[in-house]
């Protein structure tokens, strides 16, 4: 009997820490009004918030980030830099837009996990301003492979991907801070 209502008073310990610790941390996951990060910033470049010239320029990397998933923790506490494409640089360098991105990661699991791997190779852990990025011989990426920042690139600075393709970095917009890290626009998409 004693055993049996030790077990019993443990399994209620258990589940009831369990329950405090999944509300605490819905909590805590719960973005302050406050804040501004790097999703709330690419919507305000897509919406022209942030430069003009570029209104829509992000709809299928938001489109591509809302239908993997990633974009809650990039709304989150982490601290990140993202090199982001341009609608252009998809177009360019993928041949999709915010339609058939999203058509294409609900096609299948072994699509989503390719344009998973694509977009967290192009965000790193940390907040590195242009200097840094610049300042690095490599810089390792989210889904563990590098890529290779040159002040010397085709077009100017730029980020080299692992099959020796060039992203340009704009200029004119690179270290847009946010409150969880710092945003750098690129003209083509980075493969791993």
């Amino acid at each position: 009997m004693y055993n049996l209502f030790t077990q019993s008073k443990l399994l209620v310990v258990a589940m009831v820490t369990a329950a405090t610790i999944l509300f605490a941390g819905n909590v805590l996951a719960v973005k302050p009004e406050d804040r501004f990060t790097i999703v709330d910033l690419a919507v305000a470049v897509n919406a022209g918030d942030v430069d003009p010239a570029l209104t829509g320029e992000f709809s299928t990397l938001i489109a591509a980030l809302v239908a993997t998933g990633l974009d809650a923790p990039l709304d989150g506490n982490g601290r990140f830099t993202v090199f982001a494409p341009t609608d252009q640089a998809f177009q360019d360098s993928l041949g999709l837009d915010a339609n058939n991105i999203t058509a294409l990661i609900n096609s299948g699991p072994e699509a989503k996990a390719l344009v998973t791997n694509i977009l967290l190779y192009h965000v790193a852990r940390g907040e590195r301003f242009s200097g840094d990025v610049l300042d690095s011989d490599r810089i390792r990426m989210l889904n563990r492979g590098f890529t290779f920042p040159t002040a010397s690139g085709p077009m100017g600075p730029a980020i080299e991907d692992n099959n020796g393709n060039f992203a340009t970095l704009e200029l004119s917009l690179i270290d847009l801070g946010t409150d969880n890290g710092v945003v750098h626009v690129i003209t083509s998409v980075l493969i791993p």
